[in-house]
């Protein structure tokens, strides 16, 4: 870890719908379990702050021919930071130019609820980017002005790894399917994520977002929010209990106050295809391996180390295990949500894989093998003996993958 670095602060990020919310209220908890005091834990939202500024200056737009309101207005402090700025106040006013020779009904509710996404609001918007962009790197240098024993800081805000360089990075991702799924079901978020005819509308509508963000954010700050090199640890989120998410988020965060190495990519072992025989999972391919419950016994006792990836070759969406079969079917067994990985395909090794036309391969019978182990072993750490498990709920296509060509196995 760097020198300079003083104190806590972890900065999560993530696609919609990737659990960003959820996952802040459950590191809470776990940190206040720990023993730190709720006090010192500070919890701040650039999303929550970016809403309440920019219906501010909605409401400061709809009121823009009283001149009482507005003399009110002026004296809230964000107003007043907004308009000292001759930038920013030019970005209203601009804005407001537009609504006027267009006619908009600012109460009308569809109105200001499209407000945030359209091109209309661009200019206000990214003046509301670069008032709070500037407030976060303020907050973050203010943080490690002195040290602050038993202090920690979480900051919810896509652009953190990029405004406060010392936080531990963390971004949470989804499965497009999981996410729609989410968004569908959940009655809790605003009114216009509760208005899907079907799971077809909601992950139409969250790919678009999720798109619109990658590329909004590619034209605002030249930043690819997918890339991968922006953070510490990268999290799918799609099969993972909310409790390992922040198992994992704090184990390596210890790791890198540390200076210890560990993985940057985590997903559930439900989403690994295996490529070997069951006998293969089941036994020892060599005298000094684990058997299967042997591996299972050695990390209930010792943990995961988060160090250990397994190799997977990512195709079409898909991680086909290249090594580590016993790791994944052993966190299967003892209820681990999550386990690391690195995909081959991103390194040389993966490079050379696919100059040689070499692919993990697997066959009908092997995956349906492991798909019945794998369900004894959820039933077992579930202690559900009716739980059900199938690849193909995770993967509709699977089937399919296998069939084709450059995964078929020619044994």
């Amino acid at each position: 870890m760097d020198k300079k670095i003083k104190n806590r602060i972890i900065a999560i990020s993530g696609e919609p719908v990737s659990g960003k919310g959820r996952t802040v209220e459950e590191l809470k908890k776990k940190l206040i379990k720990e023993g730190l005091k709720e006090e010192n834990i500070h919890i701040i939202s650039t999303g929550t702050k970016f809403r309440e500024y920019f219906n501010k200056i909605i409401e400061f737009m709809k009121n823009r021919d009283n001149d009482e309101k507005l003399k009110e207005m002026e004296n809230d402090p964000f107003m007043k930071q907004f308009l000292s700025n001759r930038k920013f106040r030019t970005s209203l006013t601009n804005t407001i130019a537009k609504i006027e020779s267009r006619k908009i009904d600012l109460d009308k509710k569809d109105s200001i609820e499209a407000a945030n996404n359209s091109r209309l609001f661009s200019e206000v918007r990214n003046s509301v980017d670069s008032l709070i962009d500037t407030e976060t790197r303020t907050i973050g240098k203010q943080i490690n002005e002195k040290e602050r024993k038993g202090e920690v800081w979480i900051f919810d805000s896509r652009m953190a790894f990029d405004n406060i360089p010392e936080a531990f990075s963390v971004r949470l991702t989804t499965r497009p399917n999981v996410a729609a799924e989410r968004l569908f079901n959940d009655f809790t978020r605003g009114t216009e994520d509760n208005k899907y005819k079907n799971i077809e509308e909601a992950l139409k509508a969250r790919e678009n977002r999720r798109l619109g963000e990658i590329e909004r954010y590619k034209k605002r700050y030249n930043v690819d929010l997918e890339n991968k090199d922006n953070y510490n640890l990268i999290i799918d989120t799609s099969y993972a209990d909310p409790e390992d998410v922040v198992k994992t988020l704090l184990t390596c965060e210890k790791y890198y106050e540390e200076g210890k190495k560990f993985a940057r990519d985590w997903d559930s072992p439900v989403t690994m295809i295996p490529c070997q025989r069951i006998n293969q999972t089941w036994g020892k391919l060599f005298d000094d391996d684990l058997s299967l419950e042997e591996m299972e016994e050695k990390i209930a006792t010792e943990g995961y180390d988060p160090s250990s990836a397994i190799e997977v070759c990512k195709i079409n969406g898909v991680n086909y295990i290249l090594e580590g079969h016993h790791r994944n079917f052993a966190c299967m067994a003892l209820g681990n949500t999550l386990i690391p990985y690195i995909d081959e395909m991103e390194t040389e090794k993966g490079k050379e894989l696919l100059k040689r036309g070499t692919y993990p391969v697997t066959r009908r019978a092997d995956l349906f093998d492991h798909e019945d182990l794998a369900e004894n072993l959820l039933r077992k750490s579930k202690d559900d003996p009716s739980l059900r498990f199938s690849y193909s709920e995770i993967y509709p296509n699977i089937l399919d993958e296998i069939e084709k060509s450059a995964l078929k196995d020619e044994r």
